[in-house]
């Protein structure tokens, strides 16, 4: 039986959870970044076998695949930049004294 207090928890604690969820989003980019390099380069490498044009298509592929990978990796990192500035705005309006307006 597990108790409440052990590392079991951890699981359900919302700030372990926000935490993992980055080490998720940081595994996810630079998966998708491969694998659309990596798509570019076999989609290019198929099309050259097929129409025998090698190594053309190959290398456009390649360049298409890292282009796209990079493209994602750019929007990935401005949303997590804009996600980083909401929370410290947010964070800065609650640590903010109040404010008395005279009348």
């Amino acid at each position: 039986m597990a108790r409440a207090d052990g590392p079991e928890m951890k699981l359900f604690d919302p700030k372990h959870r926000r935490e993992m969820s980055k080490g998720q989003r940081l595994a996810l980019v630079g998966t998708e970044l491969s694998v659309s390099i990596f798509l570019g380069l076999f989609g290019g490498h198929w099309l050259d076998e097929r129409l025998a044009t090698r190594p053309w298509l190959t290398l456009v592929g390649l360049l298409l695949g890292i282009a796209a990978g990079f493209k994602n990796l750019y929007e990935v990192a401005r949303r997590e930049q804009a996600r980083m500035s909401r929370e410290r705005a947010q964070r800065d309006a609650e640590a903010a004294p109040p404010t008395n307006k005279p009348e």
